[in-house]
């Protein structure tokens, strides 16, 4: 039996608590993997209520990161950031636009890799890529993350990690998929997080920015 797994279905296998890994639900893995006479899952985690601002955001920021694509410069919020002084945003426009669905799988240009081993497909969907502006040439992955508030880094509070373990595994996954695509990447990956700043007078909504930098881990 083929099966096909993204990095969000991991959160069955490696369950995130006070931002440190811990055993998930390996049955409850199984049970979603494994499909009935019908060819429907045996059994799914009930999802929670999601809103959809964050995905409407997300398009937008999307829409947004294109537009300075294609006049070959980086948004403001990177500019001033010294981890992004030798990036600059993936030019290839199409093929990351391919990489962006994570549903499409490796045979229709996807992001993803298929281990016949274990008869399975890894496959996601990224929200941006960086490049190294040298003759490298090395891919960078970021995600747009919305949240309410600041992120979390380098809290002197005991057990209070840095916001960037919720997503390790999310930007691991994307980098590996990368690599098995034949693309150079780096050893590190950006979450870029948007919360909320102000609302002027007319209405418009400002945001704050925030740079989190992930080294990869496995």
């Amino acid at each position: 039996m083929f099966i096909k797994i993204s990095p969000s279905r991991f959160s069955l296998l490696f369950e995130s608590l006070g931002g440190k890994e811990t055993d998930g639900c390996k049955r409850c893995f199984w049970l979603r993997e494994n499909l009935d006479d019908q060819g429907k899952p045996i059994w799914k985690r009930p999802k929670s209520a999601f809103p959809g601002l964050p995905g409407a955001v997300d398009l937008k920021l999307k829409e947004y990161y294109d537009g300075f694509r294609k006049g070959g410069g980086l948004p403001p919020e990177l500019k001033k950031e010294k981890d992004c002084n030798n990036l600059i945003l993936w030019p290839d426009q199409k093929k990351l636009d391919e990489y962006r669905h994570p549903q499409r799988l490796i045979k229709n240009g996807g992001l993803g890799f298929v281990d016949s081993k274990l008869d399975s497909e890894l496959h996601g969907g990224v929200d941006e890529v960086l490049m190294t502006n040298d003759s490298e040439e090395k891919l960078v992955v970021a995600d747009y993350k919305t949240r309410s508030g600041p992120p979390v880094f380098n809290d002197p509070r005991p057990n209070v990690p840095d916001t960037v373990e919720y997503n390790r595994n999310q930007l691991n996954t994307y980098a590996f998929l990368l690599q098995k695509l034949g693309w150079p990447v780096e050893n590190y990956g950006f979450l870029i997080y948007y919360y909320p700043k102000n609302i002027k007078d007319n209405g418009d909504l400002e945001w704050n920015t925030q740079l989190g930098k992930n080294g990869y881990r496995c």
